[in-house]
C-alpha cells in the first residue's frame, strides 16, 4: 500500500535522478537525453509524435528498458487524467487511483498492438482507459452470446432507416461512430445501446428476447453508455463541433 500510495512521486523522483539527464542512443531517433526526448514528444505535432512513440514502442518491445521508461513517463499525464474519470476507481484514494492508472499505462506499453501504426498517442490513451474499465461479467457475456452480431452494412442500414431529429440525435450518431472507430466499444454494443434507447421495444421486452433479467440489461447498457461518455470526455472531443 505504501508503494502504491507514493508511486507517482517515486517515479517522478526516479525520472529526475536517473533518466532526465541521461544520454540515450536510440536507433532511428538519435542520441538525446531523456528529458529532451520527453519535451520533444510533448512539443511535436501529431505525425512526428506518433512516429517517435511508435519507434520507442518498437524498441521497448525488443527489450530496451530505457525506451519503455520514457514511454511510461510520457503517459503519466494521461494516466492521471483517466484516474479521475473512471468510475470504478471512485472508492480509492487520490494516490491509489493515480498509482493504479500508472500501472495500467505500464501494462499498455508492454502489450501495445504494433499493427496500430497510426494515432499512436490516441491509441495509447484509449488502451489505458480500456485497461481501467471493468471486464464483462457473466451476465454481460450472456447478453453478448444472445445478441445478433451486426455487420458494418447492417449498422449503416439501421442508422439509415432511422430519421434523427435535429442536433441531439445527429450528435449521438457521430459519437457512436467515433466510439466504434476508436475501439471504445464494439458494433454489437452500439447495436444493443441503439435497440435499448432508440428502438421500439421497451426494456422488459428486449430483456425477454435476450433471455436476461431487465435489471441485468439496464446495467449492461448503462456500462456501455458510461464507457462511451468517459472515453469521449477523456479524448477532449468538442461536443459542439
Amino acid at each position: 500500500m505504501y508503494a502504491t500510495a507514493t508511486l507517482s512521486t517515486k517515479l517522478e523522483q526516479e525520472w529526475t535522478d536517473r533518466h532526465a539527464d541521461r544520454l540515450f542512443d536510440f536507433d532511428g531517433i538519435g542520441t538525446v537525453t531523456g528529458g529532451a526526448l520527453l519535451e520533444r514528444i510533448f512539443a511535436s505535432g501529431d505525425r512526428d509524435r506518433d512516429r517517435l512513440l511508435y519507434r520507442l514502442l518498437e524498441l521497448a518491445h525488443a527489450g530496451d528498458q530505457g525506451a519503455e521508461r520514457i514511454l511510461v513517463q510520457s503517459l503519466i499525464p494521461i494516466a492521471k487524467h483517466h484516474a479521475h474519470r473512471v468510475r470504478v476507481l471512485d472508492g480509492f484514494s487520490h494516490a491509489d487511483r493515480v498509482g493504479i492508472a500508472i500501472a495500467a499505462a505500464w501494462n499498455v506499453v508492454r502489450r501495445y498492438p504494433m499493427r496500430r501504426t497510426a494515432k499512436v498517442r490516441e491509441n495509447l490513451g484509449m488502451e489505458i482507459l480500456a485497461e481501467l474499465t471493468p471486464k464483462p461479467d457473466a451476465n454481460e457475456r450472456h447478453i453478448h452470446r444472445y445478441t445478433e452480431t451486426v455487420s458494418a452494412e447492417d449498422l449503416e442500414d439501421l442508422m439509415d432507416g432511422w430519421t434523427p431529429r435535429p442536433e441531439p440525435e445527429v450528435q449521438l450518431v457521430r459519437i457512436f461512430t467515433w466510439a466504434i472507430d476508436h475501439d471504445v466499444v464494439t458494433r454489437d454494443q452500439v447495436a444493443l445501446l441503439t435497440r435499448a434507447y432508440l428502438g421500439e421495444m421497451d426494456m422488459d421486452t428486449l430483456a425477454a428476447e435476450l433471455e436476461v433479467k431487465t435489471d441485468t440489461l439496464y446495467k449492461r447498457v448503462a456500462r456501455i453508455r458510461t464507457r462511451i461518455a468517459d472515453a469521449w470526455a477523456a479524448a477532449g472531443e468538442d461536443l459542439a463541433a
